[in-house]
């Protein structure tokens, strides 16, 4: 017998143990099913955008760096089921839930935008010494499951962060702009040519980072960037 065949076995009795339930109403969830119910995911209120209205988080940009879109999926509101999915992918390692949420992104994108223009997916990286505290990068989750929703690789090493910074979560908007001021590097490829690059992150409120994120992948001659993000947080 397979490998694969005990793995499946394990997981049913782990499911039986430990039964798998809706992060948002905790009623129990088949087995395989996602971490959250088709009944919580409807109720989770997304951008007016989605629904034909104007495009919030764009205009968060504008005069700051020249982006082709920036999409967020759901409003980020304290209390709210978004906010507690991204506070369980960002703080408690819940990875795979960040991975199912981008596949949730990205089939929406899909509905609305032709993202066969991206070439590659970058997620927004963590300092090293961060990384090493939390041990992964919640946004690389999020990316690998826009990446199996949409077809496009992720680049996981174009984009560097060489300076640590600290908390953005009790700064003003100006205090968080400058507190990402050319914290980014990007790994030139000068064989790289046309690069429409889809930059990933799991909730924007001022957009300082990835501002900082975008500028530095715009130094690759010819390249341009999308934003998109789990969330929205208006500030």
């Amino acid at each position: 017998m397979s490998f694969s065949f005990f793995q499946n076995i394990f997981k049913g009795m782990s499911h039986i143990l430990y039964p798998h339930v809706c992060i948002g109403c905790k009623i129990p969830l088949p087995f395989n099913h996602s971490c959250i119910c088709p009944s919580c995911l409807s109720a989770m209120p997304k951008l007016s955008w989605w629904m034909g209205g104007e495009n919030e988080v764009e205009p968060v940009f504008w005069g700051r760096v020249n982006l082709d879109a920036a999409i967020s999926l759901w409003y980020y509101r304290k209390g709210e089921l978004a906010a507690k999915i991204i506070h369980d992918i960002k703080y408690r390692g819940n990875t795979q839930l960040g991975i199912e949420a981008g596949i949730i992104l990205g089939e929406n994108l899909k509905a609305k935008i032709d993202t066969k223009l991206f070439t590659a997916i970058v997620p927004v990286p963590l300092h090293p010494k961060k990384f090493r505290k939390r041990g992964y990068n919640q946004s690389f989750y999020i990316a690998q499951g826009l990446s199996e929703s949409l077809g496009i690789p992720v680049n996981n090493d174009i984009l560097f962060r060489f300076v640590d910074s600290f908390s953005q979560t009790k700064k003003s908007r100006w205090e968080r702009h400058k507190n990402m001021d050319g914290i980014f590097a990007h790994h030139l490829d000068a064989g790289s040519k046309a690069n429409h690059y889809l930059l990933v992150d799991d909730v924007i409120t001022t957009g300082s980072t990835v501002e900082a994120c975008a500028l530095a992948l715009l130094k690759e001659p010819d390249s341009a960037v999308s934003i998109v993000s789990l969330a929205f947080a208006k500030i």
